[in-house]
């Protein structure tokens, strides 16, 4: 069963989600960009997923899942916000202490629709909440939370300097901060694809709008230690319609003409000419620093 949306200001644990008051729309980059977010590419996880599957050619001996969690280093015990948490997929990986408290927030009700029986279903954790929320104005206290962790949603935000503000407000003094990104390199393979068939940005477009090099820049002033891990993989894609469904998942791609498709699929098969496989290197990464004061 699906948990009930409850109004009201307050997240409760046992897998009820209730949705506090938005005091901004998140997202305003572009017009209309807040309903393409919430009606759209984040109404429910069907998207994600379909950009998600091709990561299953990686070839790094450890999961991107079970890396965050290594690098994140979250305290034992420790209460954690998670801004953007999307279907909750990450708190799946055992690298996670079970004596952590959650509490996931997204800007999406479809989005903690499946995170939280997801994560709350796993028995694993002390305690999971949920809250609909605008990382730019976070509904809670300052110092409530021992660390926060915002995995892939900063470039999404048109003013990622005020949201990162925010979850350094909610940190307690010697709270863990942790935000992931992509670099303006990773999977270039794959963006110049999509640039060769309709004119697409050659890099990627997350690492162009708050890569790596970004994130640790705007948290430099606001945290201590900052320091930066990075994550390299290559993925040797064997079936090439992985790739289509990747590019075609998110705009313009979603509105590719079928010549736009047959020159992307012969694109796609010139590159795996040889050993079958159509290589695309990752760089992602994690920013992690301390907030002392």
């Amino acid at each position: 069963m699906l948990p009930r949306i409850e109004e009201g200001p307050a997240s409760i644990a046992g897998g009820v989600l209730k949705e506090g008051a938005l005091a901004d729309q998140q997202g305003t980059a572009t017009a209309g960009e807040p309903e393409v977010l919430r009606q759209t590419q984040y109404k429910d996880s069907s998207k994600l997923a379909r950009r998600a599957n091709i990561h299953k050619y990686g070839r790094s001996p450890i999961g991107w899942f079970d890396w965050v969690a290594r690098e994140a280093q979250l305290p034992d015990g420790a209460d954690v916000l998670e801004v953007g948490c999307g279907p909750g997929w990450m708190w799946t990986a055992e690298g996670f202490s079970p004596s952590l408290s959650l509490t996931l927030t997204d800007i999406s009700s479809g989005m903690l629709e499946e995170a939280l029986p997801r994560v709350s279903g796993l028995g694993r954790y002390r305690a999971v909440a949920g809250q609909v929320a605008d990382a730019r104005t976070l509904p809670f206290e300052t110092g409530r939370f021992d660390a926060v962790l915002a995995c892939h949603m900063l470039y999404h935000v048109p003013n990622p300097g005020r949201a990162l503000a925010e979850m350094v407000r909610v940190l307690r003094p010697g709270g863990v901060l942790a935000v992931t990104t992509n670099g303006d390199d990773n999977m270039g393979e794959m963006y110049m694809l999509a640039h060769r068939a309709w004119g697409a940005p050659e890099r990627d477009p997350a690492g162009l709008a708050f890569g790596i090099d970004a994130a640790a820049m705007e948290m430099a002033p606001l945290l201590s230690g900052v320091t930066v891990s990075t994550f390299a993989d290559e993925l040797q894609v064997t079936d090439g319609e992985d790739i289509v469904a990747t590019l075609t998942s998110y705009p313009p791609g979603d509105e590719a003409t079928e010549a736009q498709l047959a020159t992307l699929r012969a694109a796609i098969a010139e590159g795996m000419r040889g050993d079958g496989a159509f290589h695309i290197r990752k760089r992602q990464g994690l920013v992690r620093g301390i907030r002392l004061e």
